[in-house]
């Protein structure tokens, strides 16, 4: 379904996918355990539908926020999880950055051993997660920003005081700008 060339088929063929990746573990096991499900999801995520991608990038999110330790370890081991997790983060979508940085995150947090010993911290260094992370963190929302921060504090790989200053000053100021237009926009309609 996912090489259909209706875009509508393989959006709803990802989107049934991310609703059994969004229930229990029992059904996320569903996916984790047929890798063909997962490779679907990755070739999704690489297509040039904005809608397929986003379905995509759901789904692979769910996995994440779901599963259980052991299930994200393969995820992660097995089936190259993290280079899905850099898809995401480098596209431009900032609702599919959000979806990635929340998976990144989740997969940090699913570590069930000490802080210090987490195996993720040393792949997401080894694998170039960590400097998605900062990328994503250059014209972030404030969510992305806070998302971004989390992880980098866990990985303890922090920007530096004047650098992270910069960062949200600079978000600060692009918040004040759009809330700045559509309020000279919503003034613009009413006085028509």
């Amino acid at each position: 379904m996912i090489s259909n060339p209706k875009k509508t088929v393989r959006k709803e063929a990802c989107w049934l996918i991310s609703n059994i990746a969004a229930g229990n573990q029992n059904q996320i096991a569903l996916i984790i355990n047929y890798p063909h499900y997962i490779e679907i999801l990755k070739k999704a995520l690489t297509q040039d539908v904005p809608e397929v991608v986003t379905e995509a990038a759901w789904a692979l999110g769910n996995l994440a926020s779901g599963a259980t330790g052991q299930q994200i370890s393969k995820m992660v081991n097995e089936y190259g999880y993290l280079t899905s997790v850099k898809v995401m983060l480098d596209n431009p979508s900032p609702k599919v950055k959000q979806i990635g940085l929340e998976a990144s995150l989740n997969v940090l947090n699913s570590w069930g051993g000490e802080p210090e010993d987490n195996v993720y911290v040393k792949l997401y260094k080894k694998e170039g997660v960590v400097e998605k992370v900062k990328d994503c963190m250059i014209d972030a929302t404030q969510s992305l920003l806070n998302i971004a921060q989390d992880i980098l504090a866990q990985i303890k790989d922090q920007p530096e005081g004047s650098e992270f200053e910069e960062i949200s000053n600079n978000v600060e100021v692009e918040v004040v700008q759009q809330a700045k237009k559509v309020f000279e926009t919503n003034n613009n309609e009413s006085e028509d």
